[in-house]
C-alpha cells in the first residue's frame, strides 16, 4: 500500500516501506510536467518510467492531509471522477495534465473515457480518439451520435469503472438507439442498466422508483421476479400486465402479486389436470436422471410440480416447448425444482433452484444438486 511521504515543489513521493521483501518508492513530477514518474526499488536509484502507472494515486491524495497545490486546484467533482478509475487514476491524471480533450472527458463524461479505456487498444490510439469531438467518439464506439447518448453517459454513476459494467452500458446504447428509458432518471447506475437491458419499460415507473435504492433488492432476483410475473400473466391471459406491474409501489406489492398469480395458475388440484397434458411431451433432457433428481417430461408433470411446490414453474411451459428451458424435480434430500436456461446451441445454464413457495434449499440439497450438475456435464 502506497502512502504519501513527501511533497517537494509539488512533486510527490510515495513509499510502500517494506512490501514482500522489497521497498518501492515512486516519485511523480508536478502537474506542469505531466506527472511523469520514476521508481526506485530498495536502495537503487530512481529510474524514469515510460509505461502507464497502475497506481491509485487519486486515493492516496484524497486520503492525505498534506497540501498539494495542483491537486487542491482541481474541483471536487473532477477528483471524484478520477477516483472512479481506481488503479488507472494516476494514468488518467497524467493524460488529463497533457491533453485537454481527456481533461474535458474526465470533468464532464468520465464514463465515455472509461468506454475508450476498455475498447481502444494502445496509448497513442487512446489519446487520438479521446481528442476527437465527443459525437465522433460515439460513432467510433458504435453508438448513435445523439444528444440522448451523451446525456446517458453524463448521468452514469459508479464507485469504480470495470469492464463488465461498461460492456453492459455499451450494449444498451448500441442496441437501443431510440430508447428514452433513462429520460427521467437523475442518475444511472449499473443496476439501472441491467434492468433496462432486460425490461426497459420498467425504468422510471412507480415500481422502479420504489425499489431502485433498496439494499435488499438484488438485481438478478428482481429481474427473475419480473420475468416470472410476465410468464404468469401470459398463462392467465392478462393483457395489461406491464401496466399492472409498473404501477406497483414496491417490492412487497410485487411479491404479493406474484403469489396471487401463482395461486391462480395452480388453482386446480392434481386430480383436475386434464389427461391431455400428460400427452404433451417435452424433448430435451440434457442431464441424466439419478436417484433423487428426475427430468420433468411432460406438461402434466410440470403442472403437478407447480401445484405441489406452490411456485410458478408451470408458467415456463411455452419456453420448455420451444426448447429454451428445461426443468427437473428434486425428491431428496429436500423437495425442490431445478430450472435451466438453454441457448441456441443446446448449452445449459442454471437459472433457479426453488423449494416450496420459492424457498431456498438447504446446504445438503444444494451440494447434492451441484454434484449432480458437475457429474452430468462431465459425462456429456
Amino acid at each position: 500500500m502506497f502512502t504519501v511521504k513527501l511533497v517537494i515543489r509539488e512533486e510527490l513521493l510515495l513509499d510502500t516501506e517494506e512490501c514482500n521483501g522489497n521497498r518501492y518508492r515512486v516519485v511523480f513530477k508536478s502537474w506542469d510536467e505531466n506527472l511523469s514518474w520514476s521508481v526506485a526499488v530498495n536502495d537503487e536509484k530512481f529510474e524514469p518510467q515510460s509505461t502507464p502507472p497502475g497506481i491509485n494515486l487519486a486515493a492516496c491524495l484524497a486520503d492525505n492531509e498534506l497540501s498539494i497545490g495542483w491537486w487542491n486546484e482541481l474541483s471536487s467533482a473532477f477528483k471524484s471522477n478520477v477516483l472512479q478509475f481506481s488503479d488507472e487514476s494516476a494514468y488518467v491524471l497524467q493524460l488529463a495534465s497533457e491533453h485537454k480533450g481527456i481533461y474535458d472527458l474526465v470533468a464532464v463524461r468520465p464514463a465515455l473515457l472509461a468506454l475508450l479505456f476498455f475498447n481502444i487498444n494502445g496509448h497513442e490510439a487512446l489519446i487520438a480518439t479521446a481528442s476527437k469531438p465527443q459525437r465522433d467518439i460515439l460513432q467510433i464506439l458504435g453508438m448513435p451520435e445523439s444528444k440522448r447518448s451523451l446525456k446517458v453517459l453524463s448521468k452514469y454513476s459508479c464507485e469504480r469503472f470495470d469492464r463488465s459494467s461498461m460492456d453492459r452500458l455499451l450494449e444498451f446504447l448500441r442496441s437501443n438507439p431510440d430508447s428514452d428509458a433513462f429520460q427521467h432518471e437523475a442518475y444511472i447506475t449499473d443496476v439501472t442498466v441491467r434492468v433496462a437491458n432486460a425490461h426497459p419499460w420498467l425504468i422510471s415507473t412507480v415500481l422502479w422508483r420504489g425499489v431502485r435504492n433498496l439494499q435488499k433488492v438484488k438485481r438478478k432476483s428482481f429481474i427473475s421476479l419480473i420475468d416470472d410475473c410476465l410468464m404468469l400473466a401470459s398463462a392467465l391471459s392478462i393483457g395489461n400486465e406491464k401496466r399492472v406491474i409498473s404501477s406497483l409501489k414496491g417490492l412487497e406489492e410485487l411479491q404479493a402479486l406474484h403469489e396471487r398469480w401463482v395461486t391462480r395458475v395452480n388453482a386446480k388440484s392434481i386430480e383436475d389436470i386434464p389427461v391431455e397434458e400428460y400427452d404433451t411431451p417435452f424433448h430435451f433432457f440434457p442431464l441424466p436422471d439419478v436417484d433423487g433428481i428426475e427430468a420433468i417430461r411432460n406438461r402434466g408433470e410440470l403442472s403437478v410440480e407447480g401445484i405441489t411446490l406452490a411456485h410458478c414453474i408451470s408458467s415456463y411451459f411455452e419456453r420448455i416447448q420451444l426448447g429454451s428451458y428445461c426443468a427437473y424435480r428434486v425428491t431428496k434430500p429436500q423437495r425442490a425444482t431445478i430450472g435451466f436456461r438453454v441457448d441456441a446451441d443446446g448449452n445449459i445454464t442454471l437459472d433457479q433452484v426453488r423449494g416450496y413457495k420459492n424457498a431456498k434449499v438447504n446446504k445438503e440439497t444444494s451440494d447434492f444438486i451441484t454434484t449432480w450438475i458437475k457429474r452430468g456435464k462431465y459425462e456429456q
